[in-house]
C-alpha cells in the first residue's frame, strides 16, 4: 500500500539552498580561469563592413580576441534549430539545414540582426581586463532598416521574412457557421514578449582536455544532454561524448536555459583556443539583450454562438514574431497554440493559423507555457465577450459548452483526443466557492470585479525519458535520470515514487541528473513532464531492478524465484533472507543495475479553473489583486506541497504577465528599452494575495503514476481570469478589451474612452 506517493513531504533540496550550499556554475573556478566578456552589437540592422580588434589585442591582461573570421577558419557551425518548422519537412536535410532557416552564427561576421548579437569575444587574465578590451572593439556598420516587432509586419510586409505557415482544423465550411451563427465576437490581441529573467543568469564555464581532445563545461542547461548533442554534432562536429556537461543546481529556467546559445560553445571553443579553462557569467543586461524570450503573438480570433449561448464555431490566426533567428525550438510554441484553441469547449468546427516572422530582434523560443497561454488568452476572451452580448453569466456559459465526461473520450477538431477529465466537476467546485458577481461599488473611484478562465494545456508524446537504478552496497540507490530540476522537486518526488515501489524511506535514494557523463541519455526538463513522463520511467526501472534482483537472489538462497518474498529491500523464503545492498555486493562490480524507459502513447490534458477578484481604481487604473483561487485537475499528486508551490509559481508569473510584464524594442532603432529590471516590470509580492490552490482531479491515463502536469498552468490561466475580472469591475459595454499587461495606464485609459458610462449598467 502506497505510504510515500500523495505525502506532503517538505522538499528535500531546501536544506542544501536555504544554507548556501547550493552549487551554481558561478561556483565553478577551476585552476589558471580565465575570462570571457562579449562584445555585442549595439544596432539592430547592419552589414558590417570591418572589425578593428587591434586596441583590443593591446589591452593589458587580454590574451586572445576571436571574431567571426575565426569561426569560419576553424569550420564551425551556428547555432541550429532543432524542430523543422512545419511544411519545409522536405527541403530539409538535416537539423539546421540553412536552406530552411540559417542557424544563428556564433559570432556575426558579416550582418548583424539584433541589438545584443554577439559579434566578437574577448579572453582576459580578469574579469575586469576581458572587459576593458571588449570596450576597445571598433565596428564600422552600413546601417540598414530594422522591422521590429510583430505589430511591424503588416505594413513591412515587403521586408518581413515569413518564414512558415501552419493551419489546423477544418476551414470548409467554418465561414457557413459564422455566416449563419446568431452571434460572433472578435478580438484581434497581442500578447506581448515576455523575458525569462530567472534568478541565476545563464553562465558557462569550460575546459579543454588536450589529451584525449575532449570538453568539460559546467553549464545552467536545463537539458543537458540535448545542449550537449546540438552544440557537438552542429557546432563542433564531433561525436556528443567528447562533451562532458555538467548541470548542478540551477536557479530557476521557465523554457530560457533549455536549449543551446552561442555563449556555450564559444566558452568550449575558446578554451581550446587558449589552452585554460574559460568562463562567461551573464550580467543582467547581457540576459534581456541575449536570452532566448518568449511569447510575442498578434492573435485575430473569433467566437460563433447559438441564441441559446452554445458555441458552434471558432477561428484563431497568428503571427508569430520569431525573433532573428529560428532557435532551436522556436517553432514550438506556434504549433502548440494551435492544439488548444477549442479550450475545455465542445466546439465541433475549428481552424487555426499560425505564421511565423523573423524581426530584427532577440531570437524567441519556449517559455513557461509554450502556446497554450496565448490561445487561452484568446478563447478565453471571446467565452466573456460572448457571455457579455448574451447577458449570461459568465460560468454559466462555460458550464453549457463544457466538454462532458459522457463526451470522452472527444476528439476535438485540431486532432487531439480528450480523456481522463472531469471538466464539469473542476467548474462546479469553482463555481460554488466563487461565482461571478455584478460589479461592487466600494467608493465612487473603488470598484471590485471579479473573472473566470477555464484552461488546458496540451502535452503530446513526442518524448519519452529514461532512467537507470543502481544499487551499490550500502550506498543510496541511485536513480540516474536525464531530467534536470530548475525549482521543480526533483529530489524530492523522485525518491517518494521510488520509495513505495522498494518499500524503503525517502532517504534511501540518491537522485543523479545533470550530468551527460554519469547519466546516459535524456531529454531533460520541459513541458511539464519531468514526473509524469520520468517517474514512469523510474516505476519502470525500479520494477525491473527488483525482478532482476529477485533471479540474483533465488540463484545465491537456492530457491525458485517464485517463493521469494520482497518486501523493504529484502527478499525472504523460509527464515533466509537477504537484502538488495548485500545482493549487490556479491555481484560482479559491486552493484546491480537496471534501466528502462517510457514514452506516452497519448496526449496528456490537464485543466484548471481560475478565480480572480480585484479591485479597480477608476480615477487612477490602479489593479489590485483580492483573491486568487485555482481549482486544478492534477490527476494524482506525488506531493500536494510541491504542486501547490508549482501552481503558485506559475500564477504569479501569469499576474507579471497579466499586469506588468512586457519587453519593449524602440520600434525605429531596435534598442531594447526594457533593459533591466528599472523598466522590466517583473512582479513584486505587493502585486499578488493569498493564493488558494485546491486540488482536484482524474488519474491520467496516459502515465503510470496518474499525475498530470501542473508546472506550467498558472501563467495560462492568469491573464484572462485577471483580464475578465478587470473587464467585470469597470463594467462597460462601451470597454470590450483591455491589451496585456493591463498597466494602470492602460486600464485608465479604457475607462476615459468609455465615455462615462463605467459602472452603470452591470452586464
Amino acid at each position: 500500500m502506497s505510504k510515500s506517493i500523495g505525502e506532503r513531504r517538505r522538499r528535500s533540496e531546501d536544506d542544501r539552498l536555504i544554507r548556501g550550499e547550493g552549487k551554481f556554475v558561478a561556483d565553478e573556478n577551476p585552476r589558471n580561469v580565465t575570462y570571457a566578456a562579449i562584445f555585442r552589437s549595439p544596432v539592430a540592422c547592419a552589414n558590417i563592413r570591418n572589425i578593428d580588434i587591434a586596441a583590443a589585442l593591446e589591452t593589458d591582461g587580454v590574451l586572445a580576441v576571436l571574431t567571426g573570421a575565426d569561426v569560419e577558419n576553424d569550420r564551425l557551425g551556428g547555432i541550429p534549430w532543432e524542430v523543422c518548422p512545419p511544411g519545409l519537412e522536405k527541403k530539409s536535410r538535416f537539423q539546421g539545414d540553412p536552406e530552411v532557416a540559417i542557424p544563428q552564427p556564433l559570432l556575426a561576421s558579416s550582418q548583424v540582426r539584433y541589438v545584443g548579437e554577439p559579434i566578437a569575444l574577448v579572453i582576459g587574465e580578469t574579469q575586469a581586463s576581458a572587459l576593458s578590451g571588449a570596450e576597445a572593439i571598433s565596428v564600422d556598420f552600413e546601417f540598414g532598416e530594422p522591422v521590429i516587432g510583430i505589430e511591424a509586419v503588416d505594413a513591412l510586409q515587403e521586408r518581413a521574412v515569413a518564414l512558415f505557415a501552419a493551419e489546423i482544423g477544418n476551414p470548409a465550411g467554418l465561414e457557413e457557421c459564422f455566416t449563419k451563427a446568431f452571434g460572433v465576437v472578435h478580438l484581434r490581441t497581442h500578447v506581448p514578449r515576455l523575458a525569462a529573467a530567472p534568478i541565476e543568469p545563464r553562465g558557462y564555464v569550460s575546459q579543454y582536455d588536450q589529451g584525449d581532445d575532449s570538453w568539460t563545461i559546467w553549464a545552467a542547461a536545463g537539458k543537458p544532454h540535448p545542449v550537449r548533442d546540438t552544440i557537438a554534432k552542429y557546432v563542433f562536429h564531433v561525436a556528443p561524448q567528447k562533451i562532458h556537461l555538467i548541470a548542478k543546481d540551477i536557479g530557476g529556467g521557465c523554457g530560457g536555459k533549455n536549449v543551446a546559445h552561442a555563449e556555450a560553445a564559444l566558452t568550449l571553443w575558446a578554451a581550446k583556443r587558449v589552452g585554460r579553462p574559460v568562463r562567461w557569467i551573464s550580467t543582467r543586461l547581457e540576459a534581456f539583450q541575449s536570452d532566448m524570450q518568449g511569447r510575442d503573438h498578434l492573435i485575430e480570433a473569433r467566437l460563433a454562438y447559438t441564441k441559446d449561448g452554445v458555441f458552434t464555431a471558432v477561428s484563431y490566426d497568428a503571427m508569430v514574431d520569431l525573433g532573428a533567428y529560428l532557435s532551436p525550438r522556436g517553432v514550438m510554441p506556434a504549433l502548440t497554440s494551435l492544439k488548444t484553441i477549442t479550450g475545455p469547449y465542445l466546439i465541433e468546427n475549428a481552424h487555426g493559423r499560425v505564421r511565423g516572422f523573423l524581426t530584427n530582434t532577440v531570437p524567441t523560443c519556449t517559455y513557461r507555457g509554450a502556446g497554450a497561454p496565448e490561445s487561452a488568452y484568446a478563447i478565453e476572451r471571446l467565452v466573456d465577450m460572448a457571455a457579455a452580448k448574451l447577458s449570461i453569466d459568465p460560468v454559466e456559459i462555460r458550464r453549457r459548452n463544457i466538454i462532458k465526461t459522457e463526451s470522452l473520450p472527444w476528439q476535438a477538431p485540431t486532432g487531439v483526443t480528450f480523456h481522463s477529465v472531469d471538466f464539469p466537476a473542476i467548474l462546479d467546485a469553482a463555481s460554488k466557492s466563487v461565482s461571478v458577481v455584478k460589479p461592487r461599488k466600494k467608493s465612487d473611484r473603488l470598484w471590485y470585479g471579479s473573472g473566470f478562465a477555464f484552461t488546458i494545456e496540451c502535452y503530446s508524446a513526442s518524448f519519452g525519458e529514461s532512467a537507470e537504478i543502481v544499487v551499490k552496497g550500502a550506498e543510496p540507490i541511485e536513480i540516474r535520470i536525464g531530467t534536470q530540476s530548475a525549482g521543480q522537486s526533483h529530489e524530492t518526488t523522485y525518491a517518494q515514487i521510488a520509495s513505495d515501489l522498494f518499500g524503503l524511506p525517502n532517504e534511501s535514494f540518491k537522485i543523479i541528473q545533470g550530468d551527460t557523463t554519469l547519466v546516459g541519455q535524456g531529454n531533460g526538463t520541459g513541458a511539464s513532464r519531468s514526473l509524469t513522463v520520468g517517474g514512469s520511467a523510474i516505476i519502470r526501472a525500479s520494477t525491473e531492478l527488483i525482478e532482476k534482483s529477485r533471479l540474483l537472489a533465488a540463484e545465491l538462497m537456492q530457491c525458485s524465484a517464485e517463493s521469494l518474498v520482497y518486501a523493504a529491500g529484502t527478499f525472504s523464503h523460509k527464515g533466509s533472507s537477504i537484502d538488495l545492498f548485500t545482493l549487490s555486493d556479491s555481484q560482479p562490480g559491486g552493484s546491480i543495475r537496471a534501466s528502462s524507459d517510457f514514452k506516452p502513447s497519448q496526449f496528456t490534458i490537464p485543466g484548471g479553473c481560475h478565480v480572480a477578484k480585484v479591485e479597480v481604481d477608476l480615477e487612477t487604473g490602479r489593479v489590485r489583486l483580492l483573491e486568487y483561487r485555482l481549482f486544478q485537475d492534477a490527476g494524482v499528486a506525488v506531493n500536494p506541497m510541491v504542486v501547490e508551490g508549482q501552481l503558485h509559481g506559475g500564477i504569479v508569473q501569469g499576474i507579471g504577465a497579466a499586469l506588468r510584464e512586457a519587453v519593449r524594442f524602440d520600434p525605429e532603432s531596435g534598442q531594447l528599452i526594457t533593459a533591466s529590471f528599472q523598466d522590466y516590470a517583473m512582479p513584486r509580492a505587493q502585486d499578488a494575495c493569498r493564493l488558494d490552490v485546491i486540488l482536484l482531479g482524474v488519474p491520467c491515463a496516459s502515465n503510470l503514476i496518474g499525475a498530470k502536469p501542473v508546472g506550467e498552468a498558472g501563467t495560462v490561466g492568469a491573464p484572462p481570469a485577471i483580464v475578465n475580472a478587470i473587464l467585470n469591475a469597470i463594467n462597460s459595454a462601451n470597454v470590450q478589451h483591455i491589451e496585456l499587461p493591463a498597466t494602470p495606464e492602460r486600464v485608465w485609459r479604457a475607462i476615459q474612452d468609455s465615455k462615462g458610462f463605467v459602472g452603470e449598467e452591470p452586464y
